[in-house]
């Protein structure tokens, strides 16, 4: 009798550091839990912060090509304008 009070006493023994240790997984699960969440939202903040930042890349960069694409029209303009100029001159020889 004493032998199987000893495994009754053992077996409870190990049951109750069993739901210790499944409480404590679960604390730990809600703190990852908790951990996720915020890195989930951190990772969105940076995701916004990067779209905004490659769409004001890709906005300047059109500035820029908009600026070079006036400055080469006017270079074309002004070479226009002496080819004009010349083939007046060529016509009135």
């Amino acid at each position: 009798m004493a032998d199987l009070s000893e495994q009754l006493e053992s077996l409870e023994f190990k049951i109750k550091q069993l739901a210790r240790k499944v409480e404590l997984i679960k604390d730990e699960n809600i703190q990852l839990v908790k951990e996720n969440t915020q890195l989930r939202e951190l990772l969105d903040q940076k995701d916004e912060k990067v779209l905004g930042i490659t769409q004001e890349i890709e906005f300047e960069g059109a500035k820029q090509g908009e600026a070079k694409k006036e400055k080469i029209k006017a270079e074309l303009d002004t070479y226009i304008e002496e080819i004009d100029h010349c083939i007046q001159i060529l016509e009135n020889l």
